[in-house]
């Protein structure tokens, strides 16, 4: 489930870009209109609630030991996801997102030069399933290792000003607190020595 929503949070950008490519490319001066903005409001939410998605799974708002926590778990789960029939995974998942934003929004390229628009969203879809199935590891991994490192650095802050709040200053007299000034010594210890 966390390494799906890793992804996702590759694919979906990625994808969500070859749609307004695709789209542009085929209505050409069409899609400079207040109606193109419109009708693709939709994908800057879905893009939004990725993000949000990806930020819970690792464990924005919570503590930095649950944030390094939940990122040292998504990070092993990347790395064993996506083997050699991941790049058809990835490619079926854009071609998909591609056909059923496409859809959703009355097959926009249509109105424009379809063929330019399909080819656009093919080679687009590829492109980014390629990106994803290469790169994608190193992307959330540096994603990951940025939040922890931050996380990392907060509990180093914290943890030195504790430490200066709690530290004894080292000094001779410190070092002798142990031990009572001016005891005398056992009694015990000093008869051997009288008996003679």
């Amino acid at each position: 489930m966390r390494r799906g929503i890793a992804f996702a949070s590759l694919v979906v950008p990625s994808a969500i870009l070859v749609h307004l490519s695709a789209d542009a490319a085929a209505l050409g001066r069409g899609a400079l209109t207040i109606h193109f903005l419109v009708r693709h409001i939709y994908l800057g939410v879905l893009l939004l609630a990725t993000i949000g998605t990806f930020a819970a799974q690792t464990g924005f708002g919570h503590s930095p030991r649950e944030r390094r926590r939940r990122c040292a778990l998504l990070n092993a789960e990347i790395h064993s996801v996506l083997g050699q029939s991941g790049i058809l995974v990835l490619l079926a998942t854009n071609v998909g997102f591609f056909a059923l934003t496409q859809a959703v929004e009355g097959v926009p390229i249509a109105l424009g030069s379809f063929a330019l628009g399909a080819l656009v969203g093919a080679i687009g879809s590829i492109a980014a399933a390629l990106l994803v199935f290469f790169f994608g590891r190193s992307l959330i991994g540096a994603a990951l290792e940025a939040i922890v490192g931050d996380v990392l650095h907060v509990a180093v802050v914290v943890r030195s000003s504790r430490s200066a709040l709690v530290a004894i200053p080292r000094a001779a007299a410190v070092a002798y607190s142990l031990f009572v000034p001016n005891r005398p010594p056992p009694a015990l210890s000093l008869r051997p020595l009288f008996t003679h």
